[in-house]
């Protein structure tokens, strides 16, 4: 029978062991595309730290994490490593966080069966290579899962108030996390009093201060008080975009179309005005088919 502890260290060998022979396999090198995604991150972490000021579509908390490096004089290259060491940290301690939760659910070879299962789902671990944010995002994910889990089980409300903060904060990394902190904070609402006062409120009073600040500097430099304008420009650029396309019978060509030429053109604070009407105009015309 394996032993509690070597499940943990089973696991983190497999783990590193199909890292190397994913990388092998595919040829897959921890890279950087600064025609991606991942230009974007890192120009937000530069604009963080040397001009003192939070980019329009990557958030404050991602931009902060990445950047660490540049308080020490590092250069980009770096950071970008840093960047991706982060990933692959936040890959591995999912895994193990994963198994943790499982086990208590459950049973420790059901929840080591399980944790292989998501070890192999190479998305997950692909994501990891790149200088993007969705390992980090996942990892805050599950980790305020956990703590909900330790609520459930010792009936201690700072795990919980711990959990909603995890999940506010994990909303400066992707905004959409902002969905599930009000689904958790509705699920929990008869605990709501508890949640505020308790001795780890401080941590969620500064979870909602940073989110506020977010808010407050995209409205006070860029026009509008919202987290990000990165889902007004998906939108448009992609599902807009692509039902666009499909209407008028060309083909569709992300951010390499007519459309997303002159959307490039307008300010942050128009680009989101046109993509709610553009999003308002395809319902009313969804509910009248």
């Amino acid at each position: 029978m394996i032993s509690k502890i070597k499940y943990e260290y089973l696991l983190g060998l497999i783990a590193v062991l199909w890292a190397l022979f994913f990388s092998f396999v595919l040829q897959l090198k921890a890279g950087f595309s600064p025609i991606g995604d991942d230009g974007s991150y890192l120009i937000s972490a530069k604009l963080l730290y040397f001009n003192l000021k939070i980019d329009d579509t990557r958030p404050l908390l991602i931009s902060a994490i990445h950047g660490i490096p540049y308080l020490f004089g590092f250069t980009d290259n770096i950071v970008i490593k840093w960047g991706i060491f982060i990933n692959f940290l936040c890959w591995f301690f999912t895994t193990i966080l994963l198994f943790k939760i499982i086990s208590k659910r459950l049973n420790r070879k059901t929840a080591f069966l399980f944790s292989i299962l998501f070890i192999s789902c190479i998305g997950n671990l692909a994501h990891a290579f790149n200088f993007l944010s969705e390992s980090i995002f996942i990892f805050m994910i599950l980790f305020s899962i956990y703590l909900i889990h330790r609520y459930y089980e010792s009936k201690k409300q700072y795990y919980l108030t711990l959990a909603i903060s995890i999940l506010l904060l994990n909303t400066l990394i992707k905004p959409v996390s902002i969905g599930l902190a009000l689904i958790t904070i509705v699920f929990f609402i008869r605990e709501i009093n508890k949640i505020f006062l308790n001795k780890f409120s401080f941590f969620l009073v500064t979870s909602l201060f940073l989110l506020f600040f977010q808010m407050y500097s995209l409205k006070k430099n860029y026009g509008d008080f919202t987290i990000s304008y990165i889902s007004s420009i998906t939108y448009y650029n992609y599902l807009g975009a692509k039902a666009d396309c499909f209407k008028k019978g060309i083909e569709y060509l992300p951010s390499k179309n007519e459309r997303a030429y002159k959307f490039a053109k307008y300010s942050d604070h128009k680009m989101i005005k046109v993509a709610n009407d553009d999003l308002n105009i395809k319902l009313k015309t969804i509910q009248q088919i």
